[in-house]
């Protein structure tokens, strides 16, 4: 897998939050600013299958995307990557990074102490 540029990564969040496979179209009235011209769209899902994230299949006159890599997968792996390049492989760093200084709230020491919980016994279902 390989990390994705921030606008192929659109694409891709736009597929995945759809649920089900999308046209060109479809995509394109889902993304956040629809400005995009079709020639752009079209290259960035033709690069998105070339890389392994996307499968194209004929639905009429029409192409249809399906992702080939789960958006967790994709974030487990991008998370690693973070991880390692920026923070030497610490959730200690890493953690103290993001809410150094911030307040957490009960509900999210809570969430982070069950996690945590989990781990220990080897337990990660969500």
């Amino acid at each position: 897998m390989k990390h994705l540029p921030t606008a192929q990564l659109e694409v891709m969040i736009t597929i995945w939050d759809a649920g089900a496979p999308v046209t060109r179209n479809e995509i394109q009235d889902m993304l956040s600013d629809n400005l995009w011209k079709t020639t752009t769209l079209n290259t960035f899902l033709n690069r998105l299958s070339q890389s392994g994230f996307l499968e194209i299949a004929h639905r009429g006159k029409e192409y249809v995307y399906s992702p080939l890599i789960t958006k967790e997968a994709y974030m487990a792996f991008e998370g690693g990557s973070i991880l390692k390049t920026l923070y030497d492989n610490s959730i200690k760093k890493f953690v103290a990074s993001v809410y150094g200084g911030a307040k957490l709230t009960e509900q999210e020491i809570n969430d982070l102490q069950t996690l945590l919980t989990e781990l220990k016994e080897g337990d990660t279902r969500d």
